[in-house]
């Protein structure tokens, strides 16, 4: 595993699309799992309906505040030093 100091941009997209499919997955698998059973009835009738009264703010915590946390700590991280490909670039351009 690469430590935290060291990712780039991609490292830190594909963590947000894990924690998302994560999230996605531990909201929406009992919802599912009552679909399948409804739908596997010997009667073959049944209805499934989904609620949410929890209100905005928590929905959107849930689902942009551990990205964004992981975000700004990554930002903290990074090294303020310039790199050394970019010094280069700049020294051929002031010449």
């Amino acid at each position: 595993m690469i430590p935290f100091r060291q990712w780039q941009p991609r490292h830190l997209f594909r963590s947000w699309f894990a924690y998302w499919l994560v999230l996605l997955a531990a909201v929406a698998w009992r919802p599912l799992l009552e679909y399948w059973r409804i739908s596997r009835s010997p009667t073959g009738h049944g209805t499934v309906g989904v609620n949410y009264s929890g209100g905005m703010l928590p929905l959107a915590l849930w689902i942009a505040g551990p990205p964004l946390v992981l975000f700004l700590l990554w930002l903290a991280t990074r090294s303020r030093a310039p790199e050394p490909e970019r010094e280069r670039v700049d020294e051929g351009m002031r010449r």
